[in-house]
Formats: structure tokens, C-alpha cells, sequence
């Protein structure tokens, strides 16, 4: 009769029994005692979350490329194609989704997903699929981590959590992959800043009036320092901020600072990798040149490599355009120059050409090439 105890309820939190559907959602459910806890704790989870089309020949774990089909590049002689098996692919994706953080194929998925993407206003007959391919396998070559290990040259972890303009978005998208996003002819392109041989050679002879104007970046365009903002997923995914400095380009400009993000970056070596690649760009990108062109022009895309021939720089180098190219020719006496019955071609220019005894020269000479549309049946990825 001596014992009294004080009870007090601070709150009362109701349960319900209901069961409810999040679709489209990945939810994690947690019990534990709250006699352990002053308040409801933090959770952080590492997470696969969406899951995208690949390519049936994609390994996304290994981050390798097998055969897909059709015929062995190796085996059959009528596929001249390539000699690789590993870089044959017919086209196909995986009839199951799998997750993949190659910004290429997730780039593709946002083109084509109908829920959350363009799918309800792009088919996908009108993208180029074939330049995708090539782009991810280059995402896929490993580098140095920076941590004395290897890593993807791209990867992409990223959540939106907003809407966006439709083209920004691509374009954001493709700045995963150091690339670029444009529409042309009803028909979706990405292209990417990555070596490639010219496909095309201007000339003072191909452009109008024989003019090429030239300008120069300003110095103060030219940046010494980089500050890239990624997502460290080896400090539990924080914000972090990479530091990258070329010492050559500050002794010359002094500290020029630029700050950007890496989108869906949560490797330390790759937003190491951006910063070099944006200082190196500035650096050594710094004269563009303007012309004007005929048809001919139309054949080009952005992102396409060429080559400049200008006589009033370079007057060493002769350059033109090809007037007659006669069909192929047979010498009837193998006596003549030409040894046997070999076959040759006779090409006529639009100038004289004045050469010096003695002395080798090299001629180059633009031949077709051909860009494939996405819906050009029969192709794979090296045709």
C-alpha cells in the first residue's frame, strides 16, 4: 500500500493492419526495439535500382561483350565485317531487363522507357543504336582507379528526383559518356568526344571562296584548376569534391577556377578523369575555324573528325578537288609501265600540281563513306 509507480504516455502511434501497393517503388521495412534508440535512427541502404535493356551479347557485371548470333567473324569468310567475335553484335536486346550502369545503355533506356522516358514520343528505329554500341564499349575499357586498382572508364549512379526538359536531360545524360545528344532527320544521335580517324578533307577548293577563318580562344576561357563534384561511394556516398590542377597551364595563366559536377559520379578516379579532360580541352583546343560549304557540307554531323588543308597557311601541302575519275583501264602490253595486266585507275584534279625531282610525296584521296540510318535492316555493329 506503500508502493505507487507514475505512468506518463508521451505518444501513441497507431498501426494499421492494411497492406498497400507502392508500384514503381523499392521499400525497405525495419523492426527493432525502441528501448535502444532516443529517436527514430538514420538508414542508408547501397542499392540496385533500375533495371534497363542491354544488349543480348553483354556480360554488365564482367563488363564484357560476347557473340550474339548470325556468324562467326572468325569462321566464316563471308563476314568481313571484323575478325573480332567479340565485337559482333546483331542487334538484339535482352528479353529480361538487368542492372547496368553503363551511361550508354542508360542513356538508351531513358529514350525508350515509355513510363518515365521519351518511349511514348521516340520509337526506337529512331535511334542510333549502332553508335551506342560503340560508345559503351568504350565506357567499359578499364583504367586506373587511382587507388591502385582498375575501374570502367564511365559509370552512371544517378537519381532524379525532379522533372527536367526533355533535351537537357539527354544531353545531361550524355555528359556521362563525355558526349553529346542531337536530333536530325526525325532520328535520335549521340556522339562522343573520343579519338576517331577523319572522315572527311576540306580544302581551299571545297568551300566557299577558298576561305577559312580562323579565331582563338580567350585566355581567360583557358582554366588551370578544376573543381568536380561527385558522390564518394567510398565515404558512405557524401558529396565530395576533387581537386585537379595542371601546373604547366598555371605558370603561364596563373589560377583560373572552374567548378562543375560529374553527373551520376561516385568514383574519385573518374571525376579525376573529367577534371584532366575539361583543363586538357581548354588547354589545347584553342583555335576554331569557320567556312562555308555547298552540299557536300550536308554529309557532316556534329561530333564528325575532318581534316583542313589551307595553301595560304601551309603552302607545302597541295590540295583540290577530283574532276574525272576514269573506270578501271588494263595494259595491253606488259611492256608498258604498269607491270602485267594490273588494273589502274586515272584521276584528273582541278589544278596543276608542280612536283621536284626526286622526292616522294603521298596522295590522299576521300573515297564514300556511308552513315547508316537506325532503320537500315542487315547491319551489325561493325557493318
Amino acid at each position: 500500500s506503500f508502493l505507487r509507480a507514475i505512468t506518463s504516455v508521451d505518444s501513441i502511434v497507431e498501426i494499421y493492419g492494411t497492406k498497400l501497393r507502392y508500384p514503381y517503388s523499392a521499400m525497405v521495412y525495419s523492426k527493432f526495439d525502441a528501448e535502444n534508440f532516443s529517436r527514430v535512427p538514420a538508414r542508408s541502404y547501397d542499392t540496385k535500382l533500375q533495371k534497363i535493356k542491354i544488349p543480348n551479347n553483354y556480360d554488365p557485371i564482367t563488363k564484357t561483350y560476347g557473340q550474339s548470333g548470325g556468324t562467326n567473324p572468325t569462321t566464316d569468310p563471308s563476314n568481313f565485317y571484323g575478325t573480332d567475335p567479340a565485337n559482333f553484335w546483331d542487334g538484339n536486346f535482352r528479353e529480361e531487363k538487368v542492372w547496368c550502369d553503363n551511361p550508354a545503355w542508360c542513356f538508351y533506356d531513358m529514350l525508350t522507357n515509355s513510363r518515365y522516358g521519351l518511349g511514348g514520343y521516340l520509337q526506337e528505329s529512331e535511334i542510333d543504336k549502332w553508335s551506342l554500341y560503340e560508345i559503351a564499349q568504350y565506357c567499359d575499357v578499364l583504367v586506373p582507379d587511382g587507388y591502385g586498382s582498375v575501374e570502367p572508364r564511365f559509370a552512371l549512379n544517378h537519381l532524379m528526383v525532379s522533372r527536367e526538359e526533355a533535351y537537357k536531360l539527354m544531353n545531361d545524360l550524355a555528359s556521362a559518356f563525355r558526349g553529346l545528344t542531337y536530333y536530325s532527320n526525325g532520328l535520335v544521335f549521340a556522339v562522343q568526344d573520343a579519338y576517331r580517324k577523319p572522315i572527311y578533307q576540306l580544302n581551299n577548293s571545297n568551300v566557299v571562296d577558298g576561305d577559312f577563318t580562323y579565331s582563338s580562344s580567350s585566355k581567360k576561357a583557358r582554366h588551370t584548376v578544376a573543381l568536380i563534384r561527385y558522390i564518394d561511394k567510398k565515404n558512405f556516398f557524401q558529396p565530395a569534391i576533387e581537386y585537379v590542377s595542371d601546373d604547366e597551364s598555371i605558370k603561364k595563366y596563373g589560377i583560373r577556377q572552374i567548378e562543375t559536377a560529374a553527373i551520376g559520379c561516385t568514383s574519385r578516379g573518374q571525376a579525376r578523369r573529367f577534371g584532366l579532360w575539361i583543363l586538357a580541352s581548354e588547354k589545347d583546343e584553342t583555335e576554331s575555324v569557320s567556312f562555308k560549304m555547298g552540299t557536300a557540307g550536308a554529309y557532316l554531323k556534329p561530333g564528325d573528325v575532318v581534316q583542313v588543308y589551307d595553301n595560304n597557311i601551309n603552302p607545302l601541302k597541295y590540295s583540290g578537288r577530283t574532276n574525272i575519275v576514269s573506270g578501271l583501264a588494263f595494259a595491253a602490253d606488259p611492256g608498258e609501265s604498269v607491270i602485267g595486266n594490273a588494273a589502274y585507275n586515272s584521276v584528273i584534279l582541278d589544278s596543276a600540281l608542280h612536283f621536284t625531282a626526286d622526292k616522294s610525296y603521298k596522295f590522299s584521296l576521300l573515297t564514300p563513306t556511308y552513315h547508316y540510318e537506325a532503320d537500315v535492316q542487315g547491319l551489325n555493329s561493325s557493318g
